[in-house]
């Protein structure tokens, strides 16, 4: 049986129109040395969808495509992990569902991946905002584009620029660094990119390995996982003490603004919900980045069991 050199892993929840706009964008990248495409299916309902089951059903793929099934949901981590085990390339490279690869997709990341053996590839994300537009629109696409921007102009790169949604490295180092952590709640992609660090392997920007991620979050379900992401950087703040500097609770800039929001019953972030019918500007930018780091605050603050510590910690960022 011929090697497979590229396994391409895309966690999934059953949304099955994205899967399979993801799915369709991968049909050019044909490699010789051999493609698979695993799909994990994160929980029963995805399974049972009668579009997933018609998308199962297909057998008109340019490559083998597998599928893997977790009976509960259980959030990205532990379908990426799963898929891994079941994954028989060389190389992995994971890739959201809402995702749709560039037609040299595969291909820029294998070629950085040779040149920089031993190295992990973030590939390059535009996300298009999908059903929204206004400042909520403006802003998400803006966030990102920056991204790619000081990225691609600068090399050096740190844990909080590994994002699990368009991710490669050979086999051998995802193993070696244990798989995602299936523990904590969010950013289990940035936690990555610390063992990552801790094992030398280096971060590598691929502004070629391209894809555009169709973004749908309503306003409020971004402020839930902002929420969530302040949790998660408490919890890596504590296991990481090389990611404190990093890590901050509440940035100079805003920090008396964001002092205010938090002594206050009310959720200034529930204004979110006004984004998209704000015009886009700088200022409905700064406005939609300011109720984001109220939300993080917020879930970290909640973390923080000792009030001290808070307060030392908010007063202290920098």
């Amino acid at each position: 049986m011929k090697a497979t050199l590229v396994s391409v892993i895309i966690p999934s929840a059953g949304q099955a129109p994205s899967l399979q706009r993801c799915l369709d964008s991968l049909r050019p990248q044909a490699l010789e040395g051999g493609i698979e495409v695993v799909v994990a299916l994160d929980g029963g309902v995805a399974m049972q969808a009668a579009a997933i089951q018609q998308l199962r059903a297909r057998s008109d793929w340019p490559w083998p495509l597998r599928w893997v099934d977790l009976d509960t949901r259980c959030g990205p981590a532990v379908p990426r992990n799963r898929a891994a085990a079941e994954a028989h390339g060389r190389y992995f490279i994971f890739l959201d569902d809402d995702m749709i690869a560039a037609p040299d997709f595969v291909a820029a990341h294998l070629e950085l991946l040779a040149q920089n053996l031993g190295a992990a590839v973030v590939g390059a994300i535009k996300t298009r905002c999908d059903g929204y537009s206004g400042a909520y629109g403006y802003s998400i696409e803006k966030f990102w584009d920056a991204r790619h921007d000081r990225l691609t102009r600068e090399p050096n790169m740190s844990f909080r620029d590994c994002f699990g949604g368009n991710l490669s490295m050979a086999r051998e180092v995802f193993q070696r660094i244990g798989g995602f952590d299936e523990s904590i709640p969010a950013c289990e992609d940035l936690e990555f990119g610390l063992r990552l660090a801790r094992a030398d392997v280096r971060l590598l920007y691929g502004p070629r390995a391209l894809s555009v991620q169709l973004h749908r979050k309503a306003p409020s379900d971004m402020m839930r996982d902002c929420e969530v992401r302040g949790l998660a950087y408490v919890r890596l703040w504590r296991s990481y003490p090389e990611a404190r500097r990093t890590i901050t609770f509440a940035r100079r800039r805003t920090r008396w603004l964001t002092r205010l929001a938090l002594s206050t019953r009310w959720r200034c972030e529930s204004l979110a919900f006004i984004l998209p019918w704000l015009p886009a500007t700088h200022l409905t930018y700064f406005f939609y980045m300011f109720l984001c780091e109220v939300a993080e605050a917020r879930g970290a603050r909640r973390e923080f069991a000792d009030a001290d510590q808070w307060t030392a910690l908010t007063e202290d960022s920098n």
